[in-house]
């Protein structure tokens, strides 16, 4: 994902419109490691989820735009055995 990773002016620039203040990631939360998980290096993607974690400190929302990270982040509890992982809300209809 680093090879495509940019960033996120689009998705800031749409939420920024509609009002909403984004706060980007502290460092170390540049990559959540679901590529890692996929091809089988559990411990690269444990290693990687807990600093992105580490990353977004606090209780607020996070916005992903990309598919495959935010699907990656949604089962870092599963990945790191912990109920601290954070849970992800999915906007009601």
């Amino acid at each position: 994902m680093d090879a495509w990773y940019r960033p996120p002016t689009a998705s800031i620039s749409v939420l920024d419109r509609m009002g909403i203040g984004v706060r980007l990631p502290e460092s170390g939360g540049a990559c959540c490691g679901a590529l890692s998980e996929h091809a089988g290096d559990h411990p690269t993607a444990r290693s990687m989820a807990e600093r992105t974690m580490a990353a977004f400190p606090g209780d607020a929302p996070i916005l992903v735009n990309s598919a495959g990270c935010g699907a990656a982040m949604k089962d870092y509890g599963d990945l790191l055995g912990t109920e601290s992982a954070p849970t992800i809300q999915r906007p009601s209809a």
